[in-house]
């Protein structure tokens, strides 16, 4: 399982954004924010956040969208 994480196939921006895909789909409201901090830590910006998370609409609820979509707006107004 290590290998697979420490895998060099995709890049490190690629396997956060993967984390907060699924965080979303799952409703992990907890989780989510605390990636949401790692992900600006690592240099992804707002736009590139709410880009990936609208990514989402076909197939997660649009419930869970909208509420990543604040949450990433906290997380990066609070900053």
């Amino acid at each position: 399982m290590i290998a697979l994480i420490q895998s060099s196939t995709l890049s490190h921006r690629d396997r956060i954004l993967i984390a907060l895909g699924a965080l979303v789909q799952k409703g992990s409201a907890g989780q989510l924010r605390s990636h949401l901090v790692f992900a600006r830590d690592q240099g992804f910006s707002e736009c590139e956040i709410n880009e990936a998370i609208m990514q989402l609409v076909i197939h997660s609820e649009l419930e869970q969208v909208m509420s990543a979509i604040s949450i990433a707006r906290d997380v990066f107004q609070n900053s």
